[in-house]
């Protein structure tokens, strides 16, 4: 039965809508170093509390092990910012909301992507899908990470958790880049590593949604509701041709 749903609806999917860190960009060589750049700013250079920091929203300041679904797996800056200020008392949340995301900004220029992400991509477009990217990062880094590559006149829309169309695993983005691709979110496939990516497809009504082993996820985090788990997005296109 699932996997006759899946071919249904892979059948009809015309648009992707990628999430980005874990998905079109490897998590930990991007994200480790971010992760304990934000944390060691907020506690002023304190190493003993920036490791409580780091533990205390899911990576383990000695293995460097990020849980699947934490804050710092697949929380976005403002989130991220108001759990660290419950435990510094007398802490600016504004102020820490705004080293965050200066910090996670810089993901735009370390971003390291996934092999053949660019490949992947160009070629998906050539088939004709529309293309959208829905980040728990911000708009604009999410934006200066496609440009880097040479490939945000590919997207139709692009979001972060800034630009008003609501945080994982919220439907907001889903439901926004089926308006802007001018298509039913039936017939777009959600693509991510976490398991909001894949609660928020399901909530959006996305016709196919597929998780992605490159972030920090297993494939018993995703599935269900993952109709299927690729190793990475270098499987993707095969497998909508397959399943077409």
């Amino acid at each position: 039965m699932v996997a006759a749903m899946t071919q249904a609806a892979s059948s009809r999917i015309r648009g992707i809508l990628f999430d980005k860190d874990g998905t079109l960009l490897d998590f930990n060589r991007t994200w480790v170093p971010l992760n304990r750049r934000a944390a060691i700013t907020v506690a002023a250079g304190d190493r003993p509390l920036a490791a409580r920091l780091l533990a205390s929203a899911g990576h383990d300041p000695e293995s460097n092990h990020v849980a699947p679904g934490s804050l710092l797996a697949a929380g976005d800056a403002g989130e991220i910012a108001t759990h660290w200020a419950s435990l510094l008392p007398g802490s600016s949340l504004e102020r820490l909301t705004e080293q965050v995301d200066r910090i996670f900004s810089a993901s735009a220029e370390e971003a390291v992507p996934v092999p053949a992400m660019a490949e992947v991509v160009r070629d998906l477009h050539e088939q004709g899908y529309r293309l959208g990217l829905a980040t728990s990062d911000s708009e604009a880094a999410a934006r200066g990470f496609l440009a880097r590559c040479g490939l945000e006149e590919l997207f139709c829309y692009v979001a972060g958790w800034d630009s008003g169309d609501g945080r994982k695993p919220e439907p907001g983005m889903v439901q926004a880049f089926a308006r802007r691709s001018s298509l039913a979110p039936g017939a777009i496939a959600m693509i991510g590593d976490s398991p909001q990516d894949m609660r928020m497809g399901l909530d959006g009504g996305a016709g196919l949604l597929i998780g992605v082993l490159t972030g920090t996820a297993t494939t018993a985090d995703l599935q269900p509701p993952a109709h299927r788990v690729l190793a990475s997005i270098a499987d993707l296109a095969a497998y909508l041709a397959k399943s077409a």
